[in-house]
C-alpha cells in the first residue's frame, strides 16, 4: 500500500472522528482520493460505491488498484442486467449521469459507504442526479463528499450536500437560506443567489464535518514535485477499435483517397491516425477535467497540445484564458506526405 503523508493520515483520522460522514475539501493536488480510499480500507467496508464524473471513473479504478490493492467494478451504460455479477467484497464505481438507472440495484447491495467525488455535481436541489444520489444514500451510515471548492459564492449550492451529511443540523432549505444565502423575496419569487454569515457557516462545517487544508498549510509535508497520470475515458471505443484493427478499411469509409495513399506506408500512417483519433475521442473528457481543475483551485494550468483540432476545441471552451500557440504540424500529416512520395 502507498504510504500516506502526515497530513493525509490526519485527514483519515478526522473522517473517522466525524464517524464517516465528512466533507473532504482539501485543495486540489493534496490527495483527496487516496484519503477516501484509505478510509475505506482501514475501516474494512464490505460494499463501497463511488459516484463521480464519467471522466474520473477509470482514474478511481487505477488509484484503488495502485494505492490499496483494491479491484474496482466499473458500471457502464443505463441498462442494469437482470442479475448483478459483482464480487462479494464490492468496490463499485459509477458516474452521476447514469446513477438514476442503477439506484435500485445498488441499494440491494446495502452499501456501507458512499463516496461522492466532485460533489458540487449535486448542487441543484431539484436536479435528477441530486435526487438519485439522495435515494442511493438513504439509510447509508457513512458518506464522504469530496470537493476542492465546497464554499462557493453561493451557499445555496452547498445545501444538498450538508443536508445529506448532517440532516439533523441542516434540516430544511429555507431557514438555511435566510441565514446564509441572503434570501430576498422579489416580484418574480425568492432569490437565493446571495451570501452572508460565511464565517459562521465555515466554523459550523469545520466543527461538524469538514476536512479542509490548502497547499500552503502542508508545504512541509509535500515533495518538491510530483507527477500523476490521469486516465480519461474514450467516447467511442468501437470506432477506435475498428481503426486499430483495419486502418485502411476505416479510412475508406471516410476518404477513398486517403485510404489509397495510406497503403504504401500503413504502419507509419496508422500510428499518426490512431493518436489523432484517440485525442478527438477523449477531448470532451479532457475539457471536463480542465473545468474541474479551474473550479477547484486558484492555481495556473498549462495545457500542451499537438493537433490543431484539439487546441481549437480547448480555445473555444476557455475563451477568457491566455493562449500561446505556435505553428505546429501533426505527425500523421507528415506520415501522409511520406506515403505520397513512396
Amino acid at each position: 500500500m502507498t504510504k500516506l503523508y502526515k497530513y493525509q493520515k490526519q485527514g483519515v483520522l478526522q473522517i473517522e472522528k466525524f464517524k464517516g460522514r465528512a466533507l473532504l475539501a482539501d485543495e486540489m493536488g493534496l490527495g483527496k482520493t487516496i484519503q477516501a480510499l484509505y478510509y475505506h480500507k482501514r475501516n474494512k467496508k464490505r460494499t463501497t460505491v463511488v459516484v463521480c464524473p464519467a471522466s474520473l471513473k477509470y482514474n478511481w479504478a487505477r488509484e484503488a488498484s495502485v494505492h490499496i490493492g483494491e479491484h474496482a467494478e466499473i458500471i457502464e451504460g443505463r441498462k442494469p442486467p437482470s442479475s448483478m455479477g459483482f464480487n462479494q467484497n464490492r468496490f463499485i464505481i459509477i458516474n452521476y449521469e447514469v446513477l438514476g438507472a442503477w439506484v435500485k440495484h445498488l441499494r440491494k447491495m446495502k452499501p456501507s459507504l458512499v463516496i461522492l467525488d466532485e460533489c458540487h455535481y449535486i448542487k441543484n436541489r431539484a436536479a435528477k442526479r441530486t435526487k438519485a444520489v439522495k435515494a442511493l444514500c438513504k439509510g447509508v451510515k457513512e458518506i464522504i463528499a469530496i470537493s476542492g471548492t465546497p464554499l462557493t459564492n453561493r451557499p445555496a449550492e452547498l445545501f444538498p450536500i450538508l443536508n445529506l451529511l448532517k440532516p439533523s443540523k441542516f434540516k430544511a432549505f429555507m431557514p438555511y437560506a435566510l441565514r446564509y444565502c441572503n434570501a430576498r423575496k422579489t416580484p418574480w419569487g425568492w432569490d437565493f443567489k446571495g451570501s452572508q454569515n460565511l464565517n459562521e457557516l465555515h466554523e459550523n462545517l469545520t466543527e461538524l464535518m469538514m476536512v479542509r487544508r490548502r497547499k500552503k498549510d502542508v508545504l512541509k509535508d509535500l515533495p518538491e514535485k510530483s507527477r500523476h497520470v490521469i486516465t480519461v475515458p474514450i467516447s467511442d471505443r468501437k470506432e477506435y477499435d475498428e481503426a486499430e484493427e483495419d486502418l485502411i478499411a476505416w479510412l475508406a469509409k471516410h476518404s477513398a483517397g486517403k485510404a489509397r495513399r495510406a497503403q504504401s506506408a500503413e504502419r507509419l500512417v496508422k500510428m499518426g491516425y490512431l493518436k489523432r483519433l484517440a485525442a478527438e475521442l477523449k477531448i470532451e473528457a479532457v475539457v471536463e477535467w480542465i473545468k474541474n481543475f479551474l473550479e477547484e483551485t486558484d492555481g495556473k494550468l498549462v495545457v500542451f497540445g499537438i493537433h490543431k483540432k484539439i487546441i481549437d476545441r480547448i480555445k473555444s471552451e476557455f475563451k477568457n484564458s491566455v493562449f500561446l500557440t505556435g505553428e505546429t504540424k501533426s505527425k500523421e500529416r507528415g506520415a501522409e506526405r511520406g506515403a505520397k512520395k513512396t
